[in-house]
């Protein structure tokens, strides 16, 4: 009996969610980057619009494709987050905290950390069309190819504020097989992927 309670919970919320995001929330379009020609899927949620890729574009130092992707073309690069905030297009902007948490809120969830129903939204796939990809992340400490994902913010966490020499950027975080947060642990010189928002 709880079982079927269990799976007919799952399904309810995902009629609902599919409701909201493909009745309300969900357009997907392209862009064009003019610095280098590449073309990126785009997908509206609510009042904002997100790259549905990771940005792909090569900065003079501080990124890095993935070895099985050298030319960045399916995973997007990985940067550091200075380099994050230099390899952002024109008409585009590095996320802040605030509008990562408004991602979330737009899909339903409003506490951080997740577990379960943000997770199979956002990942690649998800019906809300953000397809994060698990591609782990530049440094060693991190490199969980197929596990984890994260995203840089434009934002300076709370220790940094507290220890001014100290860079600790927001990132979300997307773990398999289902945790997601907004989290502010990692050191600026880690290599993330990045998503853009829309100005």
């Amino acid at each position: 009996m709880r079982l079927f309670k269990k799976v007919l919970y799952t399904f309810l919320l995902f009629v609902v969610l599919s409701t909201m995001i493909w009745g309300q929330t969900y357009q997907s379009d392209l862009f064009t980057d003019s610095r280098d020609g590449q073309t990126y899927s785009t997908v509206k949620i609510g009042e904002q619009v997100w790259l549905a890729q990771n940005l792909n574009y090569a900065t003079e130092k501080g990124s890095w494709p993935i070895q099985s992707d050298s030319a960045g073309l399916q995973f997007g690069r990985f940067y550091t987050w200075e380099a994050a905030k230099e390899a952002v297009p024109v008409g585009w902007h590095l996320p802040s905290k605030q509008e990562f948490e408004i991602l979330a809120a737009t899909l339903g969830v409003t506490d951080l950390p997740n577990w379960d129903d943000l997770y199979p939204l956002l990942i690649e796939g998800g019906i809300s069309g953000f397809n994060v990809q698990l591609t782990g992340s530049h440094n060693e400490a991190y490199s969980k190819r197929g596990q984890t994902a994260s995203f840089w913010s434009s934002e300076e966490g709370w220790l940094s504020r507290i220890i001014p020499f100290l860079e600790n950027p927001w990132r979300l975080s997307v773990r398999a097989p289902n945790y997601v947060n907004i989290g502010s642990g990692a050191d600026s010189d880690y290599g993330f992927n990045v998503r853009c928002i829309r100005d």
